[in-house]
Protein backbone atom coordinates (compact mmCIF):
# COMPACT_ATOMS: atom_id res chain seq x y z
CA UNK A 1 0.00 0.00 0.00
CA UNK A 2 2.93 2.22 0.32
CA UNK A 3 3.01 3.38 -3.43
CA UNK A 4 -0.95 4.84 -2.76
CA UNK A 5 0.42 7.09 0.25
CA UNK A 6 0.52 6.82 3.94
CA UNK A 7 -2.91 7.00 4.63
CA UNK A 8 -3.75 3.29 2.80
CA UNK A 9 -1.07 2.36 4.72
CA UNK A 10 -2.38 2.71 8.01
CA UNK A 11 -5.53 1.85 6.79
CA UNK A 12 -4.57 -1.30 5.83
CA UNK A 13 -2.61 -2.16 9.14
CA UNK A 14 -5.93 -1.07 11.00
CA UNK A 15 -8.08 -3.16 9.09
CA UNK A 16 -5.39 -6.23 9.61
CA UNK A 17 -5.64 -5.42 13.14
CA UNK A 18 -9.19 -5.21 13.62
CA UNK A 19 -9.23 -8.40 11.40
CA UNK A 20 -6.61 -10.28 13.49
CA UNK A 21 -8.80 -8.64 16.84
CA UNK A 22 -11.93 -9.94 15.61
CA UNK A 23 -10.45 -13.62 15.09
CA UNK A 24 -9.25 -13.99 18.43
CA UNK A 25 -12.46 -12.37 20.06
CA UNK A 26 -14.24 -15.49 18.52
CA UNK A 27 -11.96 -18.07 19.90
CA UNK A 28 -12.76 -16.82 23.59
CA UNK A 29 -16.60 -15.42 22.69
CA UNK A 30 -18.14 -18.94 23.49
CA UNK A 31 -17.32 -18.35 27.13
CA UNK A 32 -19.62 -14.96 27.10
CA UNK A 33 -22.35 -16.96 25.24
CA UNK A 34 -21.86 -19.82 28.13
CA UNK A 35 -21.66 -17.23 31.00
CA UNK A 36 -24.86 -15.64 29.50
CA UNK A 37 -27.05 -18.82 28.88
CA UNK A 38 -25.77 -20.66 32.02
CA UNK A 39 -28.09 -18.24 34.52
CA UNK A 40 -30.99 -18.43 31.62
CA UNK A 41 -31.03 -22.05 32.20
CA UNK A 42 -30.60 -21.95 35.79
CA UNK A 43 -34.07 -20.17 36.22
CA UNK A 44 -35.73 -22.54 33.43
CA UNK A 45 -34.99 -24.76 36.45
CA UNK A 46 -35.83 -22.01 38.98
CA UNK A 47 -39.05 -21.61 37.25
CA UNK A 48 -40.08 -25.74 36.59
CA UNK A 49 -38.90 -26.46 40.26
CA UNK A 50 -41.77 -23.97 41.63
CA UNK A 51 -44.48 -25.36 39.15
CA UNK A 52 -43.60 -28.78 40.39
CA UNK A 53 -44.00 -27.60 44.13
CA UNK A 54 -47.28 -25.64 43.14
CA UNK A 55 -48.58 -28.80 41.16
CA UNK A 56 -48.44 -30.22 44.59
CA UNK A 57 -49.88 -27.58 46.48
CA UNK A 58 -52.80 -27.72 43.35
CA UNK A 59 -53.08 -31.90 43.34
CA UNK A 60 -53.58 -31.63 47.25
CA UNK A 61 -55.91 -28.88 47.00
CA UNK A 62 -54.15 -26.94 49.66
CA UNK A 63 -52.94 -29.99 52.37
CA UNK A 64 -49.60 -30.21 50.67
CA UNK A 65 -47.03 -30.62 53.69
CA UNK A 66 -43.62 -28.91 53.82
CA UNK A 67 -42.10 -32.67 52.89
CA UNK A 68 -44.58 -32.12 49.12
CA UNK A 69 -42.93 -28.90 48.54
CA UNK A 70 -39.84 -29.77 49.30
CA UNK A 71 -38.94 -31.34 46.26
CA UNK A 72 -40.02 -28.73 43.78
CA UNK A 73 -38.36 -25.82 46.12
CA UNK A 74 -35.15 -28.47 46.14
CA UNK A 75 -35.05 -28.32 42.50
CA UNK A 76 -34.85 -24.86 41.85
CA UNK A 77 -32.94 -23.69 43.42
CA UNK A 78 -29.69 -26.53 42.34
CA UNK A 79 -30.83 -25.35 39.17
CA UNK A 80 -30.47 -21.82 40.14
CA UNK A 81 -27.06 -22.97 41.53
CA UNK A 82 -25.80 -24.74 38.85
CA UNK A 83 -26.27 -21.76 36.63
CA UNK A 84 -24.58 -19.58 38.67
CA UNK A 85 -21.67 -21.96 39.01
CA UNK A 86 -21.52 -22.48 35.34
CA UNK A 87 -21.97 -18.99 34.20
CA UNK A 88 -19.54 -16.44 37.24
CA UNK A 89 -16.43 -18.56 36.30
CA UNK A 90 -17.49 -18.51 32.24
CA UNK A 91 -17.44 -14.73 32.74
CA UNK A 92 -14.80 -14.14 34.67
CA UNK A 93 -12.23 -16.49 32.06
CA UNK A 94 -13.75 -14.33 29.55
CA UNK A 95 -13.07 -10.93 30.92
CA UNK A 96 -9.75 -11.91 31.57
CA UNK A 97 -8.77 -13.31 28.19
CA UNK A 98 -10.54 -10.41 26.40
CA UNK A 99 -8.47 -7.79 28.47
CA UNK A 100 -5.20 -9.85 27.07
CA UNK A 101 -6.62 -9.50 23.83
CA UNK A 102 -7.19 -5.59 24.24
CA UNK A 103 -3.80 -5.33 25.28
CA UNK A 104 -2.13 -7.60 22.59
CA UNK A 105 -3.85 -5.93 20.25
CA UNK A 106 -2.50 -2.49 21.74
CA UNK A 107 0.87 -3.89 21.92
CA UNK A 108 0.58 -5.08 18.11
CA UNK A 109 -0.19 -1.57 17.11
CA UNK A 110 2.33 0.11 19.69
CA UNK A 111 4.57 -1.97 17.46
CA UNK A 112 3.18 -1.55 14.14
CA UNK A 113 3.42 2.54 14.54
CA UNK A 114 7.01 1.76 15.69
CA UNK A 115 7.74 0.07 12.76
CA UNK A 116 6.46 2.31 9.99
CA UNK A 117 7.68 5.46 11.51
CA UNK A 118 10.59 5.61 9.32
CA UNK A 119 7.90 4.91 6.56
CA UNK A 120 6.05 7.79 7.26
CA UNK A 121 8.64 9.82 7.51
CA UNK A 122 9.85 9.30 3.84
CA UNK A 123 8.24 11.11 0.56
CA UNK A 124 5.37 9.61 -0.52
CA UNK A 125 5.55 7.64 -3.79
CA UNK A 126 3.73 9.32 -5.72
CA UNK A 127 5.53 12.46 -5.42
CA UNK A 128 8.50 10.73 -6.27
CA UNK A 129 7.13 9.42 -9.27
CA UNK A 130 5.28 12.62 -10.73
CA UNK A 131 8.97 14.42 -10.62
CA UNK A 132 8.73 16.82 -7.54
CA UNK A 133 11.27 17.14 -5.75
CA UNK A 134 9.97 16.50 -1.77
CA UNK A 135 12.69 17.44 0.52
CA UNK A 136 12.60 15.92 3.94
CA UNK A 137 11.81 18.56 6.66
CA UNK A 138 15.36 20.45 7.89
CA UNK A 139 16.06 21.77 11.26
CA UNK A 140 15.68 25.48 11.99
CA UNK A 141 19.37 26.87 12.78
CA UNK A 142 19.92 29.35 15.68
CA UNK A 143 19.15 32.41 13.34
CA UNK A 144 15.16 31.21 13.30
CA UNK A 145 15.31 30.95 9.92
CA UNK A 146 15.69 27.70 7.62
CA UNK A 147 18.63 25.71 7.82
CA UNK A 148 21.07 26.23 4.47
CA UNK A 149 19.80 23.51 2.11
CA UNK A 150 21.45 20.36 1.39
CA UNK A 151 24.13 20.63 -1.53
CA UNK A 152 22.99 18.92 -4.51
CA UNK A 153 24.77 16.78 -6.83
Amino acid sequence: ELEFGWREVEKAVEDSLAQQAARLMRRIEYLSVIGNIAPMVGLLGTVTGMIFAFQQVATTRGAAGAGDLAEGIYQALVTTVGGLIVAIPSLAIYAVCRNRVDALIAEVAYQSQQALAPIKRRPSGRARSSGLNVAPTRPIDGSGGPAAPPKQS
